[in-house]
């Protein structure tokens, strides 16, 4: 998967997602995206994907790359900066906050939010 920065898709018109935005569209939804993933067995492109129950239930977690799998349980939310945030344990605690942008019709997670070089990761919010 080729990177792709911030700046990139401001150039595209993106949209930043606000909180309104993200408490209407995140709810009931499967996050469903790709991380480059170091773990035990080394590093991998893992496919990581997760419920987002409304009302911030436990929902549970999964990651599925070559030689490498994740079982977890976790929480997720939105800050009031208007990022989507999780809290997962799978071998350890990952807690992450990240901005969402909308280009064209698909969503993209960033770390920031006007950083240009910032790596953006695509993100689907499947219904």
């Amino acid at each position: 998967s080729q990177d792709i920065d911030l700046g990139q898709l401001l150039d595209k018109s993106a949209v930043k997602l606000t909180k309104t935005d993200l408490e209407a569209l995140v709810p009931g939804t499967t996050t469903k995206f790709t991380q480059f993933t170091t773990g035990p067995q080394g590093q991998a492109n893992v496919d990581y994907s997760w419920e987002n129950p409304a009302g911030g239930a436990k929902f549970r977690a999964y990651g599925r790359g070559p030689r490498l799998t994740f079982d977890g349980t976790g929480t997720w939310l939105i800050s009031n900066d208007g990022r989507y945030c999780w809290d997962i344990t799978f071998n350890r605690q990952w807690k992450s906050c990240r901005f969402v942008f909308k280009a064209g019709d698909g969503y993209f997670m960033s770390p920031s939010a006007d950083d240009r070089a910032a790596k953006v990761t695509p993100v689907k919010f499947d219904k």
